[in-house]
Order: C-alpha cells, then structure tokens, then sequence
C-alpha cells in the first residue's frame, strides 16, 4: 500500500544556488534565516529547510521561550542553538508547518503528528511533531 504525504514545500532553485554558496556553517544559517525574517512565511520556512538540508541537520526544534522562540538544530548528535525569533513569526510558522503537515491549526493541547515533502528536486520527507508546553 502507498502510502500519501499531505503536503509537499518546494524550494526554488534559486534558494538552494544561494544557500549553498552562502552556508558553511551554523553562523552562515542563522545570518540567512535573520534575512528572511521579515519577508514571507513560506520564504522563511524555505530558508530554514533549505540551510538545514546543507548541514545535515537530522533535527529541528522550533521552542516557544516566555517572550520569543528558539530555533534549534541538531547535527552530529549535538543540538544546537541557531537563533531567537519573536512570537509573531513562531506564530507564522507553526501554522505553516501545520497546514503542509496536515495538522489540525486549532489543538495546541494535544500532541499532533504529521509529515511533509520537501522537493529540492529529489523528495524529502519530513515528520513533524507538536508537543503541548509551557508557552
């Protein structure tokens, strides 16, 4: 039986020329992403995906702290911080996440579990998981 992935986030050639000329490390991700952080929601996801695909990162934790966001990343083992955000763009983001996941926007309650594809052309496929927490 095939079995369906519910949304797919195709990054364009463009984005992934750019950030393989421009990220070398965790440093070069974080100066990225920092540029994108007021443009789109579906740019900015792109850019994470993207970075996070040229560093072999295996994880990324996207962590509502009191008054901002974390965004962390795990290569080798090892999870690290790349950057903190404002609430409005963690709430941005979520929902994207969200709605390529298939998860439901409005329970933030319950643990939900969904996945995507990235194209970049070859699929990825990506497992999303969203916890209840403090914040």
């Amino acid at each position: 039986m095939k079995e369906t992935i519910t949304g797919t986030v195709e990054i364009k050639p463009e984005i992934i020329q750019k950030l393989e000329k421009e990220i070398k490390d965790i440093s070069d991700f974080k100066k990225n992403i920092e540029n994108f952080l007021e443009k789109s929601t579906t740019e900015l996801l792109e850019i994470i995906l993207g970075g996070a695909i040229k560093l072999n990162v295996s994880d990324i934790h996207i962590e509502p702290v009191k008054k901002e966001t974390k965004l962390r990343i795990r290569v080798d083992g090892i999870l690290q911080d790349v950057l903190l955000f404002e609430e409005k763009i963690y709430r941005a983001l979520l929902s994207r996440i969200k709605i390529v996941s298939g998860l439901k926007l409005n329970i933030a309650k319950s643990p939900q579990d969904g996945r995507f594809s990235i194209l970049i052309p070859e699929a990825i496929v990506v497992r999303t998981s969203t916890l209840p927490a403090e914040y």
